[in-house]
């Protein structure tokens, strides 16, 4: 038995296994047998866990196995060369894999406590000599159907020793989830969680102020609209809002009153050209609230990079509006929510700002009717002419307001 000295109490517990055949075995013949960490392993008259007292003292620990089901193969095996935990050795050959700690003895343990998990030791009544393969579609014999072969020992006095702790750092969506799939689905959950908060990540897209706004261009601002209140379900509908503000930023009191025309791909939620969509989940630990921010799904998209660039009518496309000082153009956009999503979650979206990648001053039905602009040949990229923008001032427009909802049933 081998194990890690230090145990979580919120993390799957891995054991790794090892049964082997001495050489002194007379005979050279293999032997088949079922051995299972679940049927004999972690059973009543399997492991035992042991509390290192503060007298120094090992006191046993009584489990309770009576939620125990008793499987199919307890008492007959079928021999399809498929089953698990059957193995085969020959003489001086051994057989490795890993058995996790079950619940009813995880539960037990006490951080900064210390434990030993001990094999007494036990016979083997399914075993039988031969080959997995000479045993095909035949019923491993027992002791009950069988009782002229003596049972097969497996002696006792391995052992494993570890100290129980806590993490130091709580996983903030663990109750939840363990009131959801319970303990052992939830450790392996927060197996999981741990893991991904290892692995290297890309900063958080910070907010674009509006100090950031270039002189000369138009004033765009965005302002988000939800419900507060979602149904548990992975899409959330909020609606963007974009305002072409009734002021001038360039300091020209007549280039308030221009109409402007612009593409619209820098509000997809899927990217911004700057930072793009933020989605976050309250956590409460304790008496502090924090938000946690929310990692968006990976996508794979399928597109020709090959083919030469496209031109693209502005008067005739969709993905180019016009507004007027003080008008709205709005979309719909579709939030992804994260595969853990349970009642009573919290979440919060903004968009943080982005940069238009192509605008002019003008209305599409007059000034526009006739401009061509050319796109990628997968079309959802900036525009590659004029790459410039015809040297027109950048178009930098600052993160939304928080929109903020409450998962229900």
């Amino acid at each position: 038995m081998k194990g890690n000295p230090q145990l979580s109490s919120t993390l799957p517990y891995h054991i790794h296994l090892t049964i082997w055949r001495g050489e002194e075995d007379s005979g050279t013949r293999p032997c088949i047998f079922r051995w299972s960490p679940t049927l004999d392993g972690f059973s009543p008259s399997g492991f035992i866990l042991r509390h290192h007292t503060s007298s120094g003292c090992l006191e046993e620990i009584p489990i309770d196995h009576s939620g125990l089901v008793k499987l199919p193969e307890s008492d007959t095996l079928v021999v399809n060369g498929h089953n698990q935990f059957l193995w085969e050795l020959r003489p001086g050959g051994k057989v490795s894999f890993m058995a996790t700690l079950p619940e009813r003895y995880q539960r037990l343990l006490v951080p900064n406590e210390g434990y030993d998990l001990t094999w007494p030791g036990a016979r083997v009544e399914m075993w039988d000599w031969g080959t997995i393969r000479s045993h095909l579609n035949q019923v491993l014999p027992t002791l009950s159907n069988e009782g002229a072969r003596p049972s097969l020992p497996i002696p006792g006095g391995s052992q494993i020793s570890f100290m129980a702790l806590l993490e130091p750092t709580p996983w903030p969506g663990r109750a939840l989830r363990v009131a959801r799939v319970g303990f052992a689905l939830a450790n392996i959950e927060e197996e999981q969680w741990r893991l991904e908060q290892q692995r290297p990540r890309a900063p958080s897209p910070q907010p674009i102020s509006p100090s950031e706004r270039v002189l000369g261009a138009p004033v765009l601002s965005v302002m988000l609209e939800s419900s507060s209140r979602v149904m548990q379900c992975e899409i959330v509908d909020v609606i963007l809002k974009v305002l072409y503000e009734n002021r001038p930023e360039s300091g020209s009191e007549d280039s308030a009153a221009r109409p402007i025309t612009f593409r619209t791909f820098a509000f997809e939620v899927i990217q911004g050209f700057l930072a793009g969509p933020q989605l976050q989940r309250r956590r409460v630990i304790g008496s502090d609230t924090m938000w946690e921010h929310c990692e968006p799904e990976d996508h794979c998209w399928l597109a020709i990079y090959d083919d030469p660039d496209i031109s693209v009518h502005v008067g005739k496309d969709n993905n180019f509006v016009s507004l007027h000082p003080g008008e709205v153009w709005a979309k719909t956009c579709r939030v992804q929510l994260p595969d853990d999503v349970a009642v009573g979650d919290v979440f919060r979206f903004r968009w943080t700002g982005g940069m238009v990648d192509w605008w002019d001053w003008g209305s599409r039905e007059e000034e526009h009717a006739q401009t061509v602009v050319k796109l990628p040949c997968w079309i959802m990229g900036k525009v590659t002419d004029p790459a410039d923008n015809d040297g027109r001032p950048k178009l930098v427009v600052p993160a939304s307001n928080f929109v903020e909802f409450t998962i229900v049933e």
